[in-house]
């Protein structure tokens, strides 16, 4: 009910001035610039829990997506840092629910494949959190959240660059491939198809969700 202090690691620096502005007058807030690709910044067992939000695919390089070494190595150092009995969570994403949480993955299925292979699929992730040392591990799917908020199911959302920018698979497309999802999407609402098939999609969704929470207390 209560946090004592919260710290925050951030590697882009706008994004950390953002976080800065908004947290000007919380005392008990402190954040600064690292990467998570890194040994974390902190002394062994700081803290009481660690929270990673839909970061993991942004530490894997295809170098890296056999093993996954670089999340085992965040794991690693999340078992250092945390105090005995602390809970690390991490909040991901199924490969199922890359290709049918999000109603227009199925617009751009080649992106979506490219990305998936910076996801390390959560049976992996069970695995490595109690090699490590990690142990009552859980999983919650919280599938009534949705990201992108209200401008989700915008049915020209993706002729929009801001909403194509709201999620980094759009940037992994081809030229050619965006074209395509592009008269797709506008064909389906000059049609009056779009209106049955984001319900199609939305459904799918409905049953996976679009994101998955690990977590998992260290002994």
């Amino acid at each position: 009910e209560k946090v004592g202090h919260l710290y925050g690691l951030e590697l882009n620096g706008g994004m950390l001035a953002q976080a800065r502005e908004k947290c000007q007058n919380d005392a008990n807030i402190q954040l600064e610039q690292g990467s998570l690709l890194e040994p974390l910044p902190y002394q062994d067992e700081t803290f009481d829990g660690m929270m990673c939000n839909q970061v993991l695919h942004h530490l894997v390089a295809a170098s890296s997506q056999e093993n996954f070494e670089p999340v085992h190595k965040l794991i690693k150092e999340a078992q250092r840092v945390l105090r005995p009995q602390g809970v690390l969570v991490f909040n991901t994403s199924s490969h199922p629910q890359l290709y049918d949480g999000f109603w227009w993955a199925d617009l751009i299925p080649e992106a979506v494949g490219r990305i998936a292979k910076r996801f390390p699929p959560i049976e992996i992730m069970t695995s490595m959190l109690k090699e490590v040392g990690f142990h009552k591990v859980g999983i919650v799917v919280p599938v009534n959240a949705v990201l992108q908020g209200g401008n989700y199911l915008d049915p020209m959302g993706p002729l929009k660059k801001d909403f194509r920018d709201g999620d980094s698979t759009w940037s992994l497309a081809t030229n050619e491939e965006l074209k395509q999802a592009q008269a797709r999407v506008q064909l389906m609402n000059q049609e009056g198809s779009m209106t049955n098939y984001l319900e199609t999609r939305e459904n799918l969704r409905k049953n996976i969700g679009q994101t998955t929470f690990l977590f998992a207390y260290k002994y």
